[in-house]
């Protein structure tokens, strides 16, 4: 029978000096700030430093009209003209929709699936069936069902 020497611990640094090191190394690195720290006030202009440009005085610019801050009524005709007649980029607009429905039903199978259900149901026997009380003629029943179920494919 063969015996393999395995290493002895004295070899190994021990648990506790390895910590003993991390937590000193954390504590080097930190800097302490006594009780008597102010913090600096930076220095800031008065106002901004620039003069804002005609158009965004009112606030935020309307990015979606942008050729109207030149107020030529060729330029707005031209726009509205190509905007309207572009057959070319409504198709590709209709294509770009098309695609994100569909990336999003190709992705919808790796999630799972749920679904649930809920009834209810009254039902009330008719009094003229027994004629004994004990028997339970004209009581009424209520009926509750819920359902869930959960589905996941793997693809191996």
């Amino acid at each position: 029978m063969t015996r393999v020497a395995l290493p002895s611990n004295s070899a190994l640094p021990s648990y506790s000096a390895v910590l003993l090191f991390t937590m000193l190394s954390l504590l080097v690195g930190c800097k302490f700030v006594g009780v008597d720290y102010d913090q600096p006030e930076p220095a800031l202009p008065d106002q901004w430093q620039q003069q804002l440009e005609h158009g965004t005085l009112g606030g935020r610019a309307d990015l979606d009209e942008w050729w109207k801050l030149f107020e030529d009524p060729a330029l707005d005709d031209l726009l509205h003209r190509s905007v309207t007649s572009n057959r070319g980029l409504a198709a590709a607009k209709e294509r770009l929709f098309q695609s994100r429905v569909l990336l999003g039903s190709t992705r919808s199978d790796l999630y799972p699936e749920f679904s649930g259900t809920a009834g209810f149901r009254r039902e009330r026997t008719s009094e003229n069936i027994n004629r004994l009380p004990l028997l339970g003629g004209g009581q009424t029943q209520n009926y509750y069902s819920f359902g869930v179920e959960a589905s996941w494919e793997l693809d191996l």
